[in-house]
């Protein structure tokens, strides 16, 4: 193997991957605006449960999809990887939890017109969704960032 022209060992090369994957490790999983926006995007689709209008939700959930694939290739290309967890690992239970906790918020933001009352109740539940999301996307960046500290520990001994 060659690296700049020098000749390496092969515990040299060994050590150069080790060092590369180690680099990589400790490179951020997400942009840092890439949590809270994905929340405004949710808590937007929520709030437009308020109207109990079938045409709104439906194009609000149609926006929303479009917007997170955005999100989505936008942070990738800003950090240049895209990370798929392993169900092993605590990045898959953090996601659990968050889809867990995204199904929660939309069930009660689809109940509140639906029950007959006053459609407002879906506003606060909007906002919460917000901050929640932001708060367990994040739990589930630190948790990717550690799968993947641990994995460039033990990747080549």
């Amino acid at each position: 193997m060659e690296t700049n022209g020098a000749s390496l060992t092969p515990q040299q090369a060994l050590a150069a991957v080790a060092d590369a994957r180690a680099q990589l490790a400790e490179r951020p999983v997400h942009p840092s605006w890439y949590s809270p926006a994905r929340a405004v995007v949710l808590g937007a689709l929520v709030a437009s449960f308020a109207t109990a209008d079938a045409t709104v939700m439906i194009a609000a959930a149609a926006a929303t999809l479009v917007a997170l694939m955005a999100l989505s290739l936008a942070a990738r290309s800003r950090t240049g990887t895209a990370v798929l967890s392993d169900r092993r690992h605590g990045a898959r239970r953090a996601l659990d939890d968050y889809l867990s906790m995204l199904s929660l918020f939309v069930v009660l933001g689809l109940l509140s017109p639906v029950l007959g009352g006053p459609s407002w109740p879906a506003l606060p539940v909007a906002l919460a969704t917000v901050v929640g999301m932001t708060v367990s996307g994040r739990r589930h960046e630190r948790a990717l960032q550690a799968d993947l500290r641990a994995l460039a520990a033990g990747a080549v001994r």
